[in-house]
């Protein structure tokens, strides 16, 4: 299978559009041999979900090419929303590569201001030659490197196999035609795939892409398999789609955090009892090697004691060796502070700054409540996550959980 490659651009002259064209051309399969993914007019069928369809392609590339024209720098919020997804992938994925392809005469000093600069676009090194096709896509063909081997699943695509690896071992083809029959999404495909294998990938696809109804769909489908499914692959479902509802966008600025401020904002009603936690589930896809640490205190010696309470084994162990514990840590370690006080009052800038200082090894999130406060950066050093968090979709989507896993724990393998 040929590796996917995904091109961010926005060509908005005639000589990109042209240059675009013929790099395209150029990298796709009569030429270099990669599947490009890009929107260029055509690329998405007509009618399809736009937004779904390049969410779709992010996640399954291989490895991924922004095109920094002006146009793309300076005036394209897309383009930023797809810098701020590839930038996250190649911070939690071995192998992921991310090349920045600098036009108009831009220079990679111009890719280190703002949110570009924020993101570490120009970690790698960015691709500047002559502007032709040819050497363009020669530049980006040997920054990519040869793969080793078959081209390596990503991310997304293992957890689709995960899925349909539980549905094909559960379900006879039967039953999994009363399933997609059942489903009611507006994004259900039309055509009937085949039963077996295929049946059962299609279906795990659309659970995955569907993610504002995934949990609604979990419940039919398990539902419906018979025998039921088993008690820890019911559980395992769930948490593969518990934060597939979150904005890879906004997630990924954790990670991203790291080699940052190591300070982020989050908004939302619902932090230390769901959100937060969707939020890590979704930023580090397929992987529980990260630790989480919740903090009830709000004076620093407090705050310090209950990220420590969390790496002390027994009670003797000296602080001093705990300090040494969590700064040598090697996964990534995320520490919740509290809630908004009844004021309102968030943390202030010395303490956030003295925490950083005392663990310079986590990240700290800092939760404002039900809305992003304006300046947040400037006033306390904390990166907002963005885009915002939506308090509706945040509000059905933890109503959706509470609904699936009672339904798992009450329904399925309880007294109802």
């Amino acid at each position: 299978m040929a590796r996917k490659l995904f091109v961010s651009h926005s060509s908005k002259t005639p000589e990109n559009l042209a240059l675009l064209e013929d790099v395209c051309a150029l990298l796709g399969p009569s030429g270099a041999g990669f599947d490009v993914l890009v929107d260029q007019g055509g690329g998405i069928p007509a009618g399809a979900d736009w937004e779904l369809k390049l969410n779709e392609w992010m996640a399954e590339c291989h490895a991924a090419v922004i095109l920094f024209s002006k146009a793309a720098l300076h005036d394209s919020d897309w383009v930023k929303k797809e810098a701020a997804i590839l930038s996250w992938r190649r911070e939690v994925e071995d192998g992921f590569t991310l090349i920045p392809v600098l036009l108009d005469d831009l220079t990679p000093e111009d890719l280190a201001k703002g949110l570009f600069g924020v993101l570490r676009v120009n970690k790698d090194q960015c691709v500047r030659c002559e502007a032709t096709g040819q050497a363009i896509t020669d530049a980006i063909v040997e920054g990519l490197g040869a793969p080793p081997g078959p081209s390596p699943r990503t991310p997304f695509e293992r957890l689709e196999d995960a899925v349909a690896r539980i549905l094909l071992r559960q379900a006879d083809p039967d039953t999994l035609e009363d399933i997609w029959q059942a489903i009611t999404s507006k994004h259900k495909p039309q055509w009937r795939p085949d039963g077996g294998e295929r049946f059962a990938a299609v279906l795990a696809r659309h659970l995955l892409r569907d993610s504002g109804r995934a949990l609604i769909e979990l419940k039919i489908l398990l539902d419906k398999i018979r025998p039921r499914v088993a008690r820890d692959q019911a559980d395992e479902l769930l948490r593969y789609l518990a934060g597939l509802w979150v904005s890879a966008e906004a997630a990924g600025g954790i990670p991203a955090a790291r080699r940052g401020s190591r300070l982020v904002a989050l908004n939302g009603n619902y932090f230390a009892e769901f959100t937060g936690l969707r939020y890590l589930q979704r930023a580090w896809l397929l992987t529980n090697l990260w630790r989480l640490v919740l903090v009830n205190n709000r004076t620093l010696d407090g705050i310090l004691e209950d990220i420590r309470a969390e790496f002390r084994p027994v009670r003797r162990v000296l602080d001093a060796a705990v300090d040494r514990r969590i700064n040598g840590y090697d996964q990534p370690i995320v520490v919740f502070l509290p809630q908004p006080d009844d004021g309102g009052q968030l943390p202030d800038a010395e303490l956030l700054e003295a925490l950083r200082t005392h663990f310079p090894n986590a990240v700290f999130v800092v939760p404002t409540g039900p809305d992003l406060p304006e300046g947040i950066e400037a006033s306390i050093g904390a990166k907002p996550l963005l885009p915002p968090l939506d308090l509706q979709v945040e509000e059905d989507q933890l109503f959706a959980f509470d609904d699936a896993s009672r339904f798992i724990e009450n329904q399925l393998y309880g007294n109802p």
